[in-house]
């Protein structure tokens, strides 16, 4: 067992979705005292070097998270709907102020997807990584919940099969195999349209490209405001960004 200090956030989450059937692959605490939780220590460790099936299961996790926690009143998680928008003005505005040129395509693309993105705010988790998936036998478990916002869902696929290595940040997948990721989109895009028929594939596909293009925005934003423009970090993801 592990224990881990929780936020009002999360021990709201965790209080509300216990109880509930459909989010069993949440690791949840066996019990929370003085707002730590304490939570079962799996011994199989997270997706890291593990078979695609594992993989699998947590494209399945999460399609099935997005579509149920819709119905799941939030009272604990405030709505901010200028958030891309405001994370894409301070990008272009550090980046004008330092001398930065950022791919214009790519920003153009970031740009337009404000009409895709639409009003398809939801919770996410927004750190999805195959480090925040614990294998538990034959299932799965999400686990590191402190990070959740709203936003658009396909967010969290982009997070997952965009992110580089931090300490590696070459274009070179650690965490999984460069070919198994066409196959996890489809995995993610079939689950959510099996759970509600009517969900789009096809502009589910393009949500997940326009959430790994979120997912590099956000250290380049992180870097041109610290000024590390020159960093390994920074200019990996300037190179991830280009080629998306």
């Amino acid at each position: 067992m592990y224990k881990k200090q929780l936020s009002s956030i999360e021990i709201s989450f965790y209080s509300l979705l216990k109880n509930n059937s459909n989010f069993d692959f949440v690791l949840f605490p066996e019990k929370i005292e003085n707002e730590v939780g304490y939570f079962p220590l799996l011994e199989s460790g997270n997706l890291l070097g593990k078979d695609k099936k594992y993989y699998v299961l947590a494209m399945q996790a999460i399609a099935k998270f997005h579509h149920f926690i819709k119905t799941q009143p939030l009272p604990f998680v405030e709505i901010d709907e200028d958030y891309y928008a405001r994370s894409l003005k301070n990008t272009l505005d550090y980046a004008v102020d330092q001398n930065v040129e950022l791919p214009t395509k790519q920003i153009n693309e970031l740009q337009d997807s404000f009409k895709l993105i639409g009003d398809k705010f939801q919770l996410i988790h927004d750190d999805f990584l195959p480090q925040n998936v614990v294998v538990d036998h034959d299932e799965v478990k999400i686990i590191d919940w402190e990070d959740m916002k709203y936003g658009f869902a396909e967010h969290d696929i982009g997070r997952f099969l965009g992110d580089l290595d931090a300490k590696n940040p070459q274009w070179d997948k650690k965490y999984y195999p460069q070919q198994w990721h066409d196959s996890l989109i489809d995995t993610y895009v079939q689950n959510r349209q099996r759970l509600d028929p009517s969900y789009d594939v096809d502009i589910g596909k393009q949500q997940i490209l326009l959430g790994e293009m979120w997912n590099y925005l956000g250290p380049i934003e992180m870097c041109l405001n610290r000024g590390e423009i020159n960093s390994n970090w920074f200019l990996a993801n300037i190179k991830a960004l280009e080629n998306s």
